[in-house]
């Protein structure tokens, strides 16, 4: 039974202390930053997609043998080796462990903590060629857990950076940089709203021509309605028109002779009245020729009558 409870008791403080370990690989860009690169020093970020062996790719680094397969190298191109790179670590907790590789090419870094605390590591150049994997190259501690603490380091030489482990009372991640929004694209306002005033222009144009249309559409059909109302039938347009010109003698007063002719108005001037006596006497004259006549000249002398009844009717209205 004791036996039992020291495991359970064991068990639970490993638990609460692994709980509050926080490992920080070299790819977390958002804790480490690696700077100072030239034409001459640059630093080396290996990962298996670059390095897919693992080793032989830069340097003598078994990136298997690295934590997550990663790690950031120092190099320097030829032989100069003294030129810094440089860079910085941000963490949150009460201490903070920074690891690494040693290999037998020289290299040192030097690193700068809270209240200025330094801490300096040296390869000397006396590793394997094969390398030294998880070497602690700095730890500090007594950290102000409620803040973030930027530790930053300085590198001469081959200096191989893999990764670091944070110690908290409560597992707290470093509060990352806030990266500001996007500055907001002012749209240009002129021209939006120039657009919407021409274009409720142009409706009200479109409107009013369709509105005049459509008014001058019934202002036509209204005069073609009034049109056709007014129009007379043929009845009405004959009977409106003025009555045809009768003779002033009747057709018993023809076969009398005239002899009673009588003026159709006492206005007539006298050459109406010649002009009548003359008619009736050629009139009566074509009568008296008719006597004796066979009735095919009868005939003749009818039609002859008949025409020279119309040519009278004719020339009657001249002598106004």
């Amino acid at each position: 039974m004791i036996t039992s409870l020291r495991c359970f008791v064991l068990g639970t403080f490993l638990s609460f202390a692994l709980a509050f370990t926080t490992y920080i690989d070299d790819t977390n860009t958002t804790a480490w930053t690696f700077n100072g690169d030239t034409n001459i020093s640059t630093w080396q970020y290996v990962t298996p997609q670059n390095c897919p062996t693992g080793k032989g790719c830069i340097g003598l680094v078994d990136g298997s043998q690295t934590y997550n397969k990663t790690f950031h190298e120092s190099r320097a191109n030829g032989e100069n080796l003294n030129q810094l790179l440089y860079g910085s670590l941000l963490v949150r907790g009460k201490s903070v462990s920074i690891y690494g590789v040693s290999s037998y090419i020289s290299g040192s870094v030097t690193f700068t903590g809270p209240q200025s605390k330094q801490e300096t590591w040296d390869s000397h150049g006396t590793g394997p060629m094969a390398g030294i994997y998880n070497v602690e190259y700095a730890t500090f501690d007594g950290l102000n857990e409620n803040e973030d603490t930027v530790i930053s380091f300085q590198v001469t030489g081959w200096v191989v950076f893999d990764y670091a482990i944070v110690n908290a009372s409560d597992p707290v991640q470093p509060s990352p940089t806030p990266t500001p929004p996007p500055p907001r694209s002012r749209k240009p306002i002129a021209p939006i709203v120039g657009g919407v005033v021409g274009g409720c222009v142009g409706l009200a144009f479109i409107a009013s021509l369709v509105i005049w249309w459509i008014l001058r559409r019934r202002a036509a059909s209204k005069r073609a309605v009034t049109a056709s109302g007014t129009i007379e039938s043929p009845a009405e347009e004959k009977s409106a028109s003025p009555p045809p010109y009768s003779s002033p003698l009747s057709s018993s007063e023809m076969e009398q002779g005239g002899s009673s002719i009588v003026p159709a108005s006492p206005t007539v001037s006298q050459n109406r009245q010649e002009r009548i006596s003359q008619l009736e006497a050629e009139l009566n004259t074509l009568r008296q020729s008719e006597l004796g006549m066979s009735p095919q000249e009868r005939l003749t002398a009818l039609e002859q009558e008949v025409r020279e009844i119309r040519r009278v009717q004719n020339a009657i209205p001249e002598i106004y």
